[in-house]
């Protein structure tokens, strides 16, 4: 996996959860995928199990779910059928920038960011997007502001940890989220830079 997709799937990572699209258990998870022909969409698993043998914690879902990548790569091969990359795929393209669809940067907000800002809309089939990303009856800008409160409180928390995983003298005791810490610091900073730049088309044309 090249550096931009994975920087990309950790955006998507985060993007799904401000919008209620991740399902975690204790050995899998699951994101919603919307389907292409507009019907309702619905939830696809990633590789259940998980390649790590423990349930991770809540922090460690995202490193374990990009590492069981290989298994999903295993199953490609072995049925001759790419549903197994499904969540990934999903993954890889709620991360990609909302205007040129590339991966290396992330400008503006993604098309389902950008939509439940703008409109209050979620795709066919997704479920209720959590009151703490905003209400589709308020006003768009409650919303926007509701996505990047979120986004920075997710990332006071991993910055929190990181730091208190620095202090640690164990080396067993170190979480797995630890080795991407620079990913997901930058993923959630791209994602509120482009959160708070988000505005319907005529106000952006107001100001040029």
């Amino acid at each position: 996996m090249s550096p931009e997709i994975r920087k990309a799937m950790v955006r998507g990572w985060f993007s799904a959860r401000v919008l209620g699209q991740l399902r975690l258990e204790a050995d899998r998870a699951a994101i919603f995928a919307p389907t292409e022909a507009g019907a309702p969409g619905d939830f696809v698993d990633f590789p259940s199990p998980f390649l790590s043998a423990d349930s991770p914690h809540n922090h460690d879902y995202l490193p374990v779910v990009l590492i069981s990548i290989l298994l999903a790569l295993i199953e490609v091969n072995t049925r001759q059928s790419l549903d197994s990359v499904l969540p990934y795929v999903r993954l890889r393209d709620l991360g990609r920038d909302g205007r040129d669809g590339g991966y290396a940067q992330y400008t503006w907000a993604g098309s389902d960011l950008e939509a439940w800002i703008v409109e209050g809309a979620v795709p066919a089939g997704a479920p209720p997007v959590p009151a703490e990303s905003g209400l589709d009856s308020e006003k768009w800008e409650s919303r926007r502001d509701a996505l990047e409160c979120r986004l920075a409180s997710f990332e006071a928390s991993y910055t929190k940890l990181f730091k208190e995983v620095e202090g640690r003298t164990d080396v067993f005791d170190v979480t797995v989220a630890y080795e991407l810490r620079r990913d997901i610091l930058e993923a959630l900073g791209d994602l509120q830079r482009a959160v708070r730049h988000v505005a319907p088309k005529s106000v952006d044309d107001e100001n040029y």
